[in-house]
């Protein structure tokens, strides 16, 4: 078994640590983080079988702990509650955050005799209310899992059947026709900020929707990019049908076909940068429901027609603490490289101490 250091070491030339690839570490995270680690002489050791969690040891003997991209940073309550969709939804309500319009309801089949929560009917009933589209979302799942855009009360049905599978509570929210945004905060400031893009295919006359999809997916497997995305999600087979295609279709030159509704840029979503670009309001905004929500480290998704100009017009569609590493293509590297370092720094300071002599290397 070969020990070696994915942070600063002098054992091994800094040149080879820091310029090592995804390839090295398995993912472009685990690279970028020792890269970070380096700069500031950090060690991060991280178990090898699987390459998901880790500790860092920082030059003041300080320690913490990671888990993908879950740092030792939230208050563990705080960071559950953030996971609740609805919930978070009701506590920005209560502060007089502009929030979606939403319903949340159960399956018919899970609920009590007695039990008043909303069901299906309910959320039926509010969506002809508002009028369609609306979208339909799990309580609790991240990273856009079944996040459906639905234009009638037969796909309400089917995405909420889909969702009651994996989770207990559904959203059924009014549908906002405006730019999605991710800000990044870290304290009082808004550290990092981007637009994130919904993943869509352009045609080159000769390749088919099909196999675009599939070479997306060989492109973040090449690049150790985590993604979830399925050639036969039932959202991307609706959108093409809606544009008039089908996945077989072959995609006229330049003809663009956006598949998925939400932005996430684990389901293939790019994004832009904007960080610098942010309207102050917009900023103080996102670090405000970082405070109000007791987080430090925050992602705050925003909703609105252009983020560096301020506008009524916006929404806090949710918010994520663990933010994480972005498979987002126009977000530089450098960008990505300042946020962490700035995470490491403050978890440096906050880290316990490690009294023990020695510390292990990092099995690579």
């Amino acid at each position: 078994m070969t020990f070696e250091t994915l942070g600063s070491t002098p054992d091994l030339p800094s040149q080879i640590e820091v310029n090592s690839g995804p390839e090295r570490y398995g993912t472009p995270f685990l690279a970028l983080l020792a890269k970070v680690a380096a700069r500031i002489g950090a060690q991060v050791l991280v178990e090898p079988t699987f390459r998901i969690a880790g500790r860092i040891t920082f030059k003041n003997a300080n320690v913490v702990y990671f888990r993908k991209k879950f740092f030792d940073i939230n208050p563990l309550g705080s960071l559950e509650v953030g996971r609740d969709k609805h919930v978070t939804n009701f506590f920005l309500a209560e502060y007089g955050f502009k929030v979606p319009e939403e319903v949340a309801f159960v399956s018919g089949q899970r609920r009590g005799k007695d039990d008043a929560r909303p069901r299906l009917e309910d959320a039926i009933a509010f969506a002809r209310s508002i009028g369609y589209p609306v979208v339909v979302k799990p309580n609790l799942f991240t990273r856009g899992i079944l996040v459906t855009k639905v234009f009638n009360d037969e796909e309400l049905t089917e995405a909420a059947e889909r969702i009651f599978v994996k989770d207990d509570i559904a959203l059924v929210q009014r549908y906002y026709p405006l730019r999605d945004y991710r800000l990044v905060v870290l304290d009082d400031r808004v550290v990092s900020g981007y637009r994130r893009i919904p993943f869509t295919v352009v045609g080159d006359g000769r390749t088919t929707i099909r196999q675009l999809i599939e070479a997306k997916q060989a492109a973040a497997l090449r690049d150790k990019q985590e993604i979830d995305l399925d050639v036969d999600d039932f959202r991307i087979k609706a959108n093409a049908a809606r544009a008039g295609f089908e996945l077989d279709s072959v995609l006229p030159r330049d003809q663009r076909v956006q598949l998925l509704d939400n932005a996430n840029t684990s389901n293939g979503g790019s994004g832009i940068d904007m960080t610098g670009k942010i309207a102050p309001e917009f900023e103080k905004i996102a670090v405000e429901v970082t405070r109000r929500m007791n987080l430090r480290l925050c992602g705050v998704d925003l909703m609105t027609e252009d983020v560096s100009t301020y506008s009524d017009n916006h929404i806090i569609l949710e918010i994520n603490g663990a933010p994480g590493y972005v498979n987002a293509g126009e977000v530089k590297e450098e960008i990505l490289e300042e946020l962490y370092l700035e995470v490491l720094t403050t978890l440096e300071r906050a880290g316990t101490k490690d009294t023990s002599a020695s510390h292990p290397r990092a099995l690579v």
